[in-house]
């Protein structure tokens, strides 16, 4: 694989990452040039769907400043979003 840690593959005389090829399958579409696709748990080799998220490339680079893998982010926004919908089911129900 060279110095860059991805595998790729040739498709139509086209070079790609093959987590951006199974990302593409999986959409039915090609990704956009601002779209990244990342490993949720930090390995480049697993491009099993289920490790695999779409992100906007700036949201990639907030990332790596952060210095968090996507999953700890993920996590974040998950507990976060947990504690909105738990307010406001109490606004709701009492």
């Amino acid at each position: 694989m060279g110095t860059n840690q991805y595998a790729k593959k040739t498709v139509n005389g086209i070079k790609k990452t093959v987590h951006r090829l199974v990302m593409e399958e999986h959409l039915g579409r090609e990704l956009e040039t601002d779209e990244h696709v990342y490993h949720l748990n930090g390995d480049p080799k697993d491009n099993n769907i289920e490790n695999l998220v779409v992100v906007k490339k700036t949201y990639n680079r907030t990332l790596k400043e952060r210095k968090k893998t996507p999953f700890q982010v993920l996590k974040e926004k998950v507990d976060s979003l947990n504690e909105r919908i738990e307010k406001l089911e109490n606004l709701l129900w009492g």
